[in-house]
């Protein structure tokens, strides 16, 4: 297998996409300037707040279509996704697919209700014979700065409800994400009105140029990129909403069905070979049922193949991040691998690993590992 490389790789003002799979160059990209952005962008205020007065009824008459649009591009979208970010197909068709043909008819179905003037409570002694609401009004110009690890999903998921309600969209997905942005561009552009969905690529300084120029803020990654956004939006006095990493625990009790608790462990630590912001990286075992529940979990993690249950990781920082978690807690004696453990020479795919932990200072337990790993730890 050929060696495994960064999954972008930068010449000047371009970059490579390269596929996690194999590390093919799957497009050439060239980054956007500030002074692009901010004409672009003063375009897209000029259209959005055209745009943000049309009636909520058109929105969802055009939102219709873009649905209709998504779905006949699902063999496009399934492709792109799987070259980006290696997935097995059935998890791009559940995490990519079907989860945004959901997403779609949700807004479609509740969007009117979700709009509609709020109440709000007036002091009668204060403001006799007054009323209050809270009246929804579109922004402006939203900047959706999405991830790579559900490179559809996470992307959708801040610009259906941002277009519903009356916004322009400046776009930057990914680096790493590229090719399923600008699909996704091409989709909602067929049918919003020009200018009004913009799509920009590039890396850290395309976001702060895009940062500058919008009226709100929608980041996806990690906590400390998540940090220097919310400050700068904070400079810039613009709303900002951030999905950052986490570190969630699953804890098994005896009362537990232990064969239904073993299958959903494993594919909350190991969907998206655990890339996941919401995957198990921390298993908690009650001690009366460890002996039991441990050995069925660990031979069903070994009954995972590589490429067909188990992508690789997105990119080789991410593997060396895997490699030194578990390195450090196998090297100072605090964990022990009970299965797989080794990254596949020349690749970027890493065995699903279950380690037993005693020591919960480990790195791995205080941090995100974003990889194939499963620490347990078995509790009274």
């Amino acid at each position: 297998m050929a060696k495994a490389k960064k999954t972008t790789r930068k010449t000047g003002n371009k970059y490579d996409l390269v596929s996690p799979i194999d590390n093919s160059v799957i497009q050439t990209y060239i980054n956007d300037d500030d002074k692009s952005i901010e004409k672009r962008i003063a375009h897209q205020k000029d259209a959005s707040r055209i745009f943000g007065r049309t009636s909520l009824k058109s929105r969802l008459k055009m939102l219709k279509k873009i649905r209709k649009e998504f779905a006949t591009e699902i063999p496009a979208f399934v492709e792109r996704a799987r070259l980006e970010t290696g997935k097995p197909l059935p998890e791009i068709y559940g995490g990519e697919i079907i989860a945004n043909l959901e997403l779609f008819d949700f807004y479609i179905k509740n969007a009117e209700q979700l709009l509609e003037p709020e109440p709000v409570a007036i002091n009668k002694l204060n403001y006799p014979g007054k009323s209050g609401f809270i009246k929804h009004r579109p922004l402006g110009v939203v900047g959706v700065l999405s991830s790579w690890n559900y490179p559809i999903a996470l992307a959708l998921r801040a610009i259906v409800p941002a277009v519903v309600a009356g916004n322009g969209i400046a776009f930057k997905p990914s680096e790493q994400a590229s090719s399923t942005g600008d699909l996704i561009a091409e989709v909602f552009q067929r049918h919003m009105p020009p200018h009004t969905f913009e799509l920009f690529h590039g890396g850290k300084d395309t976001n702060v140029a895009i940062i500058k120029q919008v009226n709100k803020i929608n980041f996806i990654g990690s906590v400390a990129t998540g940090r220097s956004i919310a400050a700068l939006c904070g400079e810039h006095l613009i709303p900002c909403s951030t999905e950052l990493s986490g570190k969630d625990a699953a804890i098994v009790l005896d009362d537990a069905d232990l064969e239904r608790s073993v299958n959903g462990v494993i594919w909350g630590a190991f969907t998206n070979t655990g890339q996941n912001c919401a995957s198990i990286e921390r298993l908690f075992v009650q001690k009366s049922i460890a002996e039991k529940f441990i050995p069925m979990l660990v031979e069903k993690v070994q009954r995972l193949r590589l490429k067909d249950d188990i992508g690789p990781l997105r990119n080789e920082n991410q593997l060396k991040q895997v490699e030194k978690h578990i390195k450090e807690a196998t090297a100072r004696g605090g964990a022990k691998i009970l299965t797989g453990g080794k990254r596949v020479k020349g690749t970027l795919y890493y065995e699903p690993t279950v380690l037993e932990v005693k020591n919960l200072n480990l790195t791995m337990m205080q941090d995100e590992t974003f990889g194939p790993t499963l620490p347990i730890v078995v509790v009274d």
